[in-house]
């Protein structure tokens, strides 16, 4: 009988567990949840007041979250006069700390190096990329991605 109640019991939480699973998991599908929005938010305005503390800049830069191939955190796009930062919807959920870290000011960086003509076209992580990045308080700005680094951070390492 207590091998039974055990087992029932047992059952019971993993359909809960199962349950809730699916319940968090539908939140993503249609739209991304209010406070992951809010997060991004806040990053966003901060990354702004500091361009603008520290270049006496106000960048005008649309931020929007977009499917984008799979192997993309983000991208910023500029057409010679706007710039946009876009990024991929598809990569908050596994990674939004990720994201708001170091994304963010990746891309922020990039369209500030855009509007101030000083991409040259070759190298899009520069040293010059790489110190407005360390200035935007970029966790990670290494010139070149570090998928460890990516890998790790979802595992707590």
């Amino acid at each position: 009988m207590k091998l039974e109640t055990l087992f029932f019991g047992m059952v019971g939480v993993g359909a809960v567990v199962l349950i809730l699973n699916f319940y968090e998991s539908s939140k993503w599908k249609n739209s991304i949840p209010d406070e992951v929005l809010e997060k991004i938010d806040i990053e966003e305005r901060r990354i702004l007041e500091r361009i603008e503390h520290l270049y006496s800049y106000k960048l005008d830069a649309p931020l929007s979250l977009q499917k984008l191939h799979p192997s993309m955190y983000g991208v910023t796009i500029f057409d010679g006069e706007n710039v946009e930062i876009v990024l991929n919807r598809s990569r908050l959920k596994e990674s939004l700390d990720y994201m708001i870290d170091d994304v963010m000011p990746h891309e922020f960086a990039h369209a500030l190096l855009f509007k101030f003509g000083k991409y040259d076209g070759k190298d899009g992580h520069s040293r010059e990329w790489q110190r407005v990045c360390l200035e935007l308080e970029g966790s990670r700005c290494d010139r070149f991605v570090n998928h460890r680094d990516i890998i790790f951070g979802k595992i707590g390492f």
